[in-house]
């Protein structure tokens, strides 16, 4: 059973590795974009609760 799913999961990966990769990378970009739009835009708005996020993601 267990060789069995794992010869399956790997045929699906090779069949959809290359379209599940392009949507992962547009996704992760999108993400990205909204992220930095979100707190590009919110420059002159709650400077201080921008600041703490920012210090809690990068510590």
């Amino acid at each position: 059973m267990e060789e069995k799913d794992c010869s399956a999961i790997k045929i699906f990966y090779t069949t959809h590795s290359r379209y599940a990769r392009r949507d992962l990378l547009l996704l992760l970009l999108m993400l990205t974009m909204m992220w930095a739009a979100r707190f590009w835009f919110d420059t002159n708005y709650n400077r201080s609760i921008k600041n703490q996020i920012l210090f809690s993601i990068f510590t």
